[in-house]
């Protein structure tokens, strides 16, 4: 016993013995469909519209489904007997899914939850942060302040070095550098 599985019969269509359907596309895909008839049939694939690299792709006497990868556009010829009725099922002709033109980022984590204690230390270590960066930008104005008084000091103290006296000192000087009494 036989069982057919043949879905809606809104999907399928007759096509005549020897016409050929396109599946167009500008990438690799990949062409799925079913051909049901009441002869042998022969079902063709190609790369070109006249059928010249023609590949045979699968042959039955009532009911196929034909599955293949093409690197872009192809063609698909399907032949039988000259009063054969012949109808195919393709379900999407272009069957490519077309971009929607909005990334989609997903995460595949699990989120995680914080709970009450990582929430509570979260908390002081932004308290003790922002009490730290206070007390640096309090020393940086300590110290610039400090440097503006020292620079002060230095111009004020700056003076000119003054000759000292010079004395002519006799041959007989002592130890204290005064000259012995004549």
């Amino acid at each position: 016993m036989k069982h057919f599985k043949n879905g809606h019969i809104g999907q399928w269509q007759r096509v005549n013995a020897g016409d050929v359907i396109k599946f167009e596309s500008n990438k690799a895909k990949r062409v799925e469909f079913q051909v049901n008839a009441n002869s042998k049939v022969e079902v063709w694939a190609a790369t070109e519209e006249g059928m010249k690299d023609a590949v045979l792709q699968g042959v039955a006497d009532d009911k196929l489904a034909i599955e293949y990868t093409a690197l872009g556009t192809s063609y698909v010829q399907i032949k039988a007997e000259k009063d054969a009725a012949v109808f195919v099922n393709i379900p999407d002709v272009d069957q490519q899914i077309q971009s929607s033109g909005k990334d989609s980022f997903v995460n595949i984590e699990p989120r995680v939850r914080n709970n009450d204690e990582f929430s509570r230390m979260m908390h002081w270590v932004k308290l003790n942060e922002e009490r730290r960066e206070a007390q640096m930008a309090q020393e940086r104005k300590e110290l610039a302040a400090l440097k503006a008084q020292l620079s002060k000091q230095n111009v004020e103290t700056v003076q000119e070095p003054v000759a000292e006296p010079q004395t002519q000192v006799g041959a007989q000087a002592d130890a204290t550098g005064e000259a012995a009494a004549e």
